[in-house]
């Protein structure tokens, strides 16, 4: 297996790659920047399930596998939660807490999903129920207000000021009440094909995908719900568009197919190899070193060294000239120590403004 630098290598020979890579570092680089949305394939590698695992495993338990393998077929995954809470609703619950519980959040956090911090000077979306996004931001000593359900509402100033908030869509393991997870309940919050969605969740969701450029990270991008409504607001406006890092399909067919249904929601695609999910790290590792700008150098020592024999020639000049101050050691001293202080002020100060400039 090809080490990290040459994986990344290998993803940007691909000129469509290298071209959307400086696309996103030229947005990340902006005053507005762009906003992650989380899927759950920043998880799996944390040791929580995929959405499909875990609820094959609940079907296992209450022989329904035929039933919700049928519908995964479909796509109807809604569906197949709905089956899997109606066939045991108290084990449902169980199994949740037991699965995406902070038990298996490791201290300290390492790989991908610690680098959210780093481009993320605003919101961030997720339709995860863990906390690991939490965890991230709290490790980098950037806590994030978690909001969901009837309180999501509050996102919306974040999302307009850019300020820092982790908004849940679909919920949170803590909060069993309003988490969105059968299609009951996706119908009640995002509204039945044809009918109006729930405001709440209609309103903040056309926020999501108007406000900035997302960044999808760990997102399958398939037929779900927040997929139909890129479709309807990309075809509406054209604007913004939105980046994904997922993987490349070994089949040719098969990866124009993807490319084509990406494109057609607004989407533009950085591809990593099949079965290379350590390029998602690769590639945000990429993103962060060339969007962040980094301090300038400290200013080297010679200027003050300088600055104090200027000084001290200067001051001895000026008590010959002047024969005003006794040529002694410590008047000779103290004028030199002055003039070396504004030596040092004027140092700190060009250090101070250059900084600034790269922050800007």
């Amino acid at each position: 297996m090809t080490g990290e630098s040459e994986l990344i290598v290998q993803i940007e020979a691909d000129d469509e790659n290298r071209q959307c890579i400086d696309e996103l570092v030229r947005q990340i680089s902006t005053g507005a920047g762009i906003t992650p949305f989380v899927g759950a394939g920043m998880s799996i590698p944390y040791g929580f399930p995929g959405w499909s695992s875990f609820l094959l495993g609940i079907a296992s338990k209450w022989d329904v596998t035929d039933q919700v393998s049928r519908c995964m077929e479909r796509g109807l995954f809604e569906k197949a939660a709905e089956i899997c809470k109606q066939a045991g609703e108290d084990d449902f619950q169980v199994a949740m807490s037991r699965n995406f519980g902070n038990e298996k959040i490791p201290h300290p956090l390492l790989g991908p999903i610690c680098l959210l911090p780093k481009i993320a000077r605003g919101p961030v979306v997720t339709t995860n129920f863990d906390h690991l996004v939490e965890a991230a931001f709290h490790q980098a000593g950037r806590d994030l207000q978690a909001v969901w359900g009837s309180r999501a509402t509050l996102a919306i100033e974040a999302f307009h000021r850019n300020s820092p908030v982790l908004l849940k869509i679909h919920g949170d393991i803590s909060d069993p009440n309003e988490r969105i997870l059968t299609e009951e309940e996706y119908n009640r919050y995002y509204g039945n094909a044809g009918s109006s969605p729930h405001d709440s969740i209609a309103g903040l969701i056309q926020l999501v995908l108007t406000v900035r450029p997302l960044l999808f990270l760990g997102c399958s991008l398939n037929r779900d719900r927040i997929v139909m409504f890129l479709e309807r607001f990309y075809q509406a406006f054209r604007t913004p568009q939105h980046f994904a890092v997922v993987e490349r399909p070994a089949d040719r067919q098969l990866f124009l197919t993807r490319k084509r249904h990406l494109l057609s929601h607004g989407i533009r695609p950085i591809w990593y190899p099949p079965g290379r999910h350590d390029g998602i790290e690769a590639i945000l590792k990429v993103v962060v070193d060339r969007a962040v700008i980094k301090p300038p150098p400290p200013l080297p020592t010679w200027p003050i060294l300088l600055g104090a024999v200027l000084g001290l020639s200067f001051s001895t000049w000026l008590v010959f000239y002047f024969e005003s101050v006794p040529l002694d050691l410590p008047g000779t001293s103290v004028v030199m120590a002055g003039w070396t202080f504004v030596v040092l002020v004027a140092n700190w100060l060009l250090h101070y403004r250059r900084n600034l400039s790269a922050k800007r």
